[in-house]
């Protein structure tokens, strides 16, 4: 990394892929040993550990750099939040729907739930563990994964590849490690599907933070499907037919949307 480059946007472009590699194998092994120290048995609480590291690692790496308050604001903005509100809604139909096609399909050896991420299994039956996912997975995993894998293996194999090769094979890594839960090959593909339309929403606007909050609302719409009624009465009448018209929609939007930015980007 570049500690000369005040900028913090560009500052995350400087972290290489093998500074990156390091940091996550000393993070490994400091969440292994807090998480010994303390003796609380959970994989959820290891989680947010190894997240929170990963963090300590990013906020090391940033410090001096300017722009954070800008990028801060620009989330705010309403144009900006209307954006980031609309992709999470959009990309959340998309993969419930490619999860229903695979189900109806046969495609699926598991299903746990009708729900397109983290079915709700055995782990989560356990109210604190219940708690410790939602925080890891809502608050704590968006800020990491995107800084990680958005900040620095896109960025780094923009650099070495160009775009397109960049979108898919980071996307692809993402979604390889979000193999658990209830249908776990799905997870992997709704997980590389929203890797691949956050690779171009960070290109477009170029603040990770814009990023995050998509992430934040994802997984909390993905909870929220899980385990409240709200967005099942939503197919229901008087909400089907809007519904209905949102799902095609994003039927036809997410791949275009990551088609055509993908080559535009590459020229």
């Amino acid at each position: 990394m570049d500690f000369s480059v005040k900028d913090f946007n560009l500052r995350l472009r400087t972290i290489t892929l093998l500074e990156a590699g390091i940091a996550i194998v000393i993070c490994l092994f400091l969440a292994g040993y807090i998480y010994d120290f303390i003796g609380f048995e959970n994989d959820e609480f290891f989680s947010i550990i190894f997240d929170l590291c990963i963090m300590g690692f990013f906020a090391i790496a940033c410090m001096g750099t300017r722009g954070f308050t800008k990028d801060v604001n620009e989330v705010f903005e309403f144009g900006n939040a209307f954006k980031i509100v609309a992709l999470a809604i959009i990309n959340f139909l998309f993969c419930t729907i490619l999860v229903n096609l695979c189900a109806s399909a046969g495609l699926v050896f598991k299903i746990a739930s009708p729900s397109f991420l983290m079915a709700a299994g055995p782990g989560f039956t356990d109210p604190l563990t219940l708690f410790l996912g939602f925080i890891a997975a809502v608050f704590i995993a968006p800020i990491a994964e995107e800084l990680l894998f958005r900040g620095v293996i896109f960025n780094r194999l923009k650099i070495r590849k160009g775009a397109p090769f960049a979108i898919v094979v980071s996307s692809i890594i993402f979604g390889s490690l979000h193999f658990y839960g209830g249908a776990p090959f799905l997870h992997v593909m709704t997980a590389t599907v929203f890797g691949m339309l956050m690779c171009i929403f960070y290109m477009k606007y170029d603040n990770i933070l814009m990023n995050i909050t998509v992430h934040f609302l994802g997984n909390l719409l993905v909870y929220i499907n899980d385990y409240t009624p709200l967005l099942s009465i939503l197919t229901y009448d008087p909400f089907a037919e809007m519904t209905g018209l949102l799902c095609l929609f994003s039927v036809i939007f997410v791949p275009a949307y990551i088609i055509y930015y993908a080559r535009k980007f590459n020229k």
